[in-house]
């Protein structure tokens, strides 16, 4: 969040739900990132006293973030294949008299592109997602709440909000399933 002077590192992340479905139906996500810490987003990226606080799990000691999102596949112009996290809605919070300078509640609201780099269709597909992935990210169909300047078939770009500034989400992955899905492929495929 270059506006806010802020870069949160999250050492790891857990899915704590999950339901992908198929044939390009809505599925929907639940993560938690792990670790978290704050630094200072310019030069010289020093860490700032702000000691994240899981409030949206209800669990203020942590050094989590909790978020849900609901998940869409998605082409990109290079016939790429990716992920599309929208309707995120979290709030990021910080403990009080820690000297943080940012407001102890944050909401975080929007949309967050990852793009499949390898292994899309198989048991551990790699995604990727940084601020060109978010930028090269596909414009989606406005279905509500047309502005009155736009017209049938306007189109938005998404983006993610961490207050009013736009963030962006720098990270890597391997996906793969647990449980009585360990094993199963998993990737976007879009006829």
């Amino acid at each position: 969040m270059p506006n806010s002077n802020l870069t949160l590192k999250c050492q790891k992340f857990t899915v704590q739900e999950g339901l992908l479905l198929k044939g390009g139906q809505l599925g929907h996500i639940k993560l938690t990132y792990e670790e978290c810490k704050t630094f200072a987003h310019t030069s010289p990226f020093a860490e700032l006293p702000c000691h994240v606080s899981d409030v949206a799990a209800g669990k203020p000691e942590l050094l989590n973030i909790t978020a849900s999102a609901v998940v869409l596949p998605v082409e990109f112009a290079d016939k790429t294949f990716g992920i599309l996290a929208e309707k995120i809605i979290t709030f990021i919070g910080f403990l009080k008299e820690t000297g943080c300078p940012l407001p102890l509640k944050n909401e975080v609201r929007g949309e967050a592109c990852f793009r499949i780099v390898a292994g899309n269709d198989t048991a551990k597909p790699f995604i990727s997602t940084n601020a060109t992935i978010q930028e090269e990210c596909p414009p989606r169909l406005v279905l509500e709440g047309l502005e009155p300047t736009q017209h049938a078939g306007a189109t938005i770009k998404d983006k993610l909000l961490f207050g009013i500034n736009t963030a962006t989400i720098t990270g890597k992955a391997v996906l793969f399933a647990i449980g009585a899905h360990e094993g199963k492929t998993l990737g976007v495929l879009l006829l």
